[in-house]
């Protein structure tokens, strides 16, 4: 910082030197030498150059030439970085700074006049020289500030670390299909790992019901980036935005991912097209005012749409397309249900320490069969199988797991304070309706509200019954008309009335 601005005080005030026809363009070439400083700031040069001249500042004195002059360690570094030719610069430089015949001649006592004029020319053929290679300085500068060798790896043993590391994403249907609605009856499932593989789709936006995949999709991905990072040099970025309680930039967000502070490094990445960016969970930002919410929302959408993030991928998910969401005209907007027999058999491949035992004991059972099998069941299930156990013959146990899973994933997880109530206020829902058939919405409102009434508890009905049928428990069958999405669920709940 002080070498920068030292540098900046004696170019303006001693421009009459040199010709400087561009002001703006010395200072981006100071920027790039002040960087060039920073990535080689453990040579002797450079902390010979940096002590001197922050001596100077304190002393205001003179700088001892003899410690600042070194033509050959710059261009020797330069040359590594690039295949430039520099050799018929160098001898231009050479000549204009005399330092053949000067070099080992420099005098402390030069007068004022010569000293300058001879001070500036050293510093300026160093700025120079060092813009030529602005991009590949950049470059270490960024892999420097950000430690991006560490980024890359603590992504990857974070990942490898998991019990379930080898997760293969989820089939997804086309959600602006005609048919998605009638997904129960489809065959033509895309493994969502094919569509992301496509460099021509830039956009894309994964929706699912809690516990469908959605995160673990992008963790996936977010891994695969980071094995690929040599080869493609694409910085994965995924950006939980549960952790958003506050309007924020996402350049904002972007630097407390990167551990930066510096939007220029940020705005460089984006305009090199080096970053993927992972917006993961729009229904979880962390902004209970609705107002500033959706002003956070248009600030996201207003990112993604943005003339200069084109060229960057971008993947939102969410767990509806509605309002309270982006991205909802995307042509690109895929739908998680549930997982192919290709897909189970792949997850149990990479997710078991003996995937035969569980694929046997998996397809034996025929009620598995006849149910839509997530990520998070069949993780469950696995983890049945592998410590021993029979797989449930029951399906209200399966429920019981699948529910007290995503339940306590959305209470410890994802921070929701209202999924504490689901399960009582669910279990008194069933003591009141008739088997699992359709209710309105308003008759659910009107339960809930009698529930909590006489529990002298004052609780946001409608929001709770938006993170039910968010979360995938109850689903709408018609218009406002809801139902357990699973029989199983239904039974769950039945049961713990009897109890």
């Amino acid at each position: 910082m002080f070498v920068e601005s030292f540098l900046n005080k004696i170019f303006k005030e001693k421009s009459d030197i040199i010709n400087i026809k561009n002001e703006e363009e010395l200072k981006l070439k100071i920027d790039i030498f002040i960087k060039f400083l920073y990535v080689f700031e453990n040579t002797e040069f450079v902390n010979n150059f940096k002590s001197e001249i922050e001596r100077v500042i304190v002393e205001e004195g003179m700088l001892d030439l003899k410690k600042i002059l070194d033509l050959t360690f710059i261009l020797d570094t330069l040359k590594e970085l690039t295949n430039k030719n520099l050799i018929e610069e160098t001898d231009y430089y050479k000549k204009t700074l005399n330092l053949e015949n000067n070099k080992n001649e420099i005098e402390d006592k030069l007068d004022t006049t010569t000293y300058w004029e001879y001070l500036i020319n050293i510093i300026y053929t160093y700025i120079n020289l060092t813009y030529k290679v602005k991009d590949e300085i950049y470059e270490l500068y960024i892999d420097k500030k950000i430690n991006i060798h560490n980024y890359i790896e603590n992504i990857i043993k974070n990942y490898e670390s998991k019990v379930n590391f080898k997760y293969i994403p989820s089939s997804v249907v086309d959600y602006n299909d005609e048919n998605t609605d009638n997904y129960t009856d489809r065959d033509d499932y895309i493994p969502f790992i094919d569509i992301n593989e496509n460099e021509e789709i830039k956009r894309i936006k994964l929706i699912g019901y809690a516990g469908a995949g959605k995160t673990t999709t992008l963790e996936y991905i977010e891994y695969l980036d980071a094995k690929r990072y040599n080869d493609k040099k694409k910085i994965p970025l995924l950006i939980r935005l549960i952790t958003v309680s506050d309007l924020s930039l996402v350049e904002d967000l972007i630097c407390k991912k990167l551990n930066i502070s510096d939007l220029d490094i940020v705005k460089y990445l984006i305009k090199n097209n080096r970053i993927n960016l992972y917006l993961d969970g729009i229904n979880e930002i962390s902004i209970t005012d609705t107002f500033d919410k959706r002003k956070e929302l248009d600030t996201i959408e207003n990112f993604i749409n943005r003339k200069d993030t084109q060229k960057i991928k971008i993947i939102v998910t969410d767990r509806d397309n509605n309002e309270v969401s982006v991205l909802n005209n995307c042509e690109n907007t895929f739908l998680i249900q549930g997982m192919t027999q290709d897909d189970i058999i792949a997850f149990i491949e990479g997710n078991s320490e003996n995937s035969n035992k569980v694929k046997d004991a998996f397809f034996k059972n025929k009620e598995l069969q006849n149910i839509k099998i997530d990520p998070l069941m069949l993780k469950n299930l696995i983890a049945i199988i592998e410590s021993g156990e029979d797989i449930p013959v029951n399906l209200v146990d399966l429920g019981e797991v699948y529910l007290k899973a995503i339940i306590n994933r959305e209470i410890n997880e994802k921070k929701e304070k209202l999924a504490v109530y689901i399960n009582e206020v669910l279990t008194y829902y069933v003591s009141i309706i008739e088997n699992n058939n359709p209710v309105s919405y308003f008759k659910i409102i009107e339960i809930f509200n009698d529930y909590f009434s006489k529990q002298n508890k004052e609780i946001d009905t409608d929001a709770l019954l938006l993170l039910i049928k968010k979360m995938g428990i109850l689903t709408e069958v018609e218009y406002e008309k809801y139902s357990f999405k699973e029989e199983s669920f239904y039974n769950y709940y039945f049961y713990k009335t009897l109890d």
